[in-house]
């Protein structure tokens, strides 16, 4: 059987989809899941014939932490695009930094062509695979007149979303607008994040939480600095959550402008905020929204489908394909 290693180093939402997608193929008998690899002691022990599935942000480290004598295939969910080491600036690492039997499984266009043409990655050992499908939660009932509760699900850096969501945040402030940022993520940026808001009196328009205590939102806000992967937009549609997003590569496969949601420029913080207060005054566009998104993702991603996927290679390697997820 199969062993998916879900990595203690993934993004708090990364961790709650996968969280919802093993189980139904551990109810099918295709693999058991292990999580928190990466922790102190490394993983657990492996049949060493074992097909393994990692899902990290740095599948680098997680494959090295593998059992030396593993045999079994090694496949990987590339869920953020970040370079192999270099030497002195010029002569990139190599794209496997162990002896293991490694596939590389892209789940956007985007992240394919980084590892095919900047990583070097060979194409029999990199395919296109889909995000794993959506199972439906229980939305939020629409209430007109409350507070507009927005997640904000992208991992913060220095030098883009701090100072996007600081600005987001003085737009709606100029208009006192009855909308709140929902800060999920963790790490020393969120603490830099309050103490920049502190400074700038923007307190009212932000709370912060774990996810599991920050999940009861009313729209989703995704600005991230890459167009790594899309996995906070089907979490929103999972939920029938209305999304305002940047119009990263990428993102027109996931949302259909004013139909699943709204566009705006990368980097259009008034852009945001003037839809989010739209939202906030408008029940039955965040219902339209909300259902529209839906609708649209199960079409691209109806969970049976992709469960067969996963289902098939999980027991032999898949054929390299250049086609686009899902």
């Amino acid at each position: 059987m199969a062993c998916a290693l879900l990595c203690a180093d993934l993004l708090p939402w990364e961790k709650r989809y996968f969280r919802d997608f093993l189980p139904t193929l551990e109810s099918r008998g295709v693999l058991t899941h292990i999580e928190d690899v990466l922790q102190e002691g490394g993983p657990p022990l492996l049949d060493r014939d074992a097909v393994v599935w990692v899902i990290a942000r740095d599948w680098r480290r997680a494959v090295k932490g593998l059992p030396s004598n593993h045999r079994g295939k090694v496949y990987v969910s590339l869920l953020q695009c970040v370079p192999a080491e270099r030497v002195l600036g010029f002569f990139p690492g190599s794209w496997n930094p162990t002896h293991l039997d490694i596939h590389l499984l892209a789940h956007s266009p985007f992240t394919y062509r980084f590892y095919s043409e900047m990583e070097r990655a060979p194409l029999r050992s990199l395919s296109m695979a889909p995000l794993p499908g959506l199972n439906l939660a229980k939305s939020r009932p629409v209430s007109p007149g409350s507070t507009l509760r927005v997640g904000v699900q992208a991992a913060l850096s220095g030098d883009a979303n701090l100072s996007f969501l600081t600005s987001v945040a003085h737009a709606l402030s100029t208009q006192a607008a009855p909308v709140r940022l929902v800060v999920s993520s963790e790490g020393p940026l969120v603490a830099h994040l309050k103490a920049m808001i502190g400074e700038l009196g923007l307190q009212a328009y932000f709370e912060f939480g774990s996810l599991g205590e920050t999940d009861d939102m009313d729209a989703l806000c995704f600005a991230p600095l890459r167009s790594d992967q899309f996995l906070p937009v089907l979490w929103a549609g999972a939920r029938a959550l209305p999304v305002v997003a940047s119009q990263v590569p990428g993102i027109e496969d996931f949302l259909v402008h004013d139909r699943g949601g709204f566009l705006v420029p990368v980097n259009g913080t008034a852009a945001m905020a003037e839809q989010l207060i739209r939202l906030g005054s408008d029940s039955s566009l965040r219902k339209r929204w909300g259902d529209g998104l839906q609708e649209g993702l199960m079409g691209k991603f109806p969970l049976e489908r992709v469960v067969d996927h996963y289902q098939r290679f999980l027991g032999r390697t898949p054929a390299p394909s250049r086609g686009v997820a899902a």
